[in-house]
């Protein structure tokens, strides 16, 4: 019944697995992530911040391949993460890469973008479970 219940019921969301060539890339991107954020200049982190939202967009899209957008995958994965506070600060870099997107005339302070960019890095922890 349970089956059943999944396959007619329209919320549904087959879920797929993050494998270890999936983990693998993840690292490799977050080694290049962590390159950019050395170089320290605000562009270059603002450019490390965009790269760590596509690598945790990229598990996401592992997990998850039908929704369209990233916010609709990360409602999906909320279920991944052991600690809420992980999930509640990848919410929080998101709605900094968008805001660093979107608007013209951000100036984010080179600390803060470096604690975005560990928010990304605990979530990408927790997602490939490395």
């Amino acid at each position: 019944m349970n089956f059943l219940k999944r396959i007619f019921n329209s919320s549904y969301v087959p879920e797929g697995r993050i494998t270890d060539l999936d983990r693998d890339r993840a690292r490799a991107r977050w080694r290049e992530i962590t390159e950019q954020m050395k170089l320290g200049k605000p562009s270059n982190l603002q450019v490390a911040i965009i790269e760590a939202d596509k690598a945790v967009d990229e598990l996401l899209r592992t997990l998850y391949p039908g929704p369209e957008m990233m916010g609709e995958r990360l409602k999906l994965a909320r279920g991944k993460f052991k600690q809420w506070q992980t999930y509640d600060n990848l919410w929080y870099a998101h709605k900094v890469r968008n805001a660093i997107v979107h608007e013209s005339n951000i100036d984010l302070p080179s600390h803060e973008a470096v604690a975005v960019l560990q928010k990304y890095g605990d979530a990408l922890k927790e997602l490939a479970g490395t």
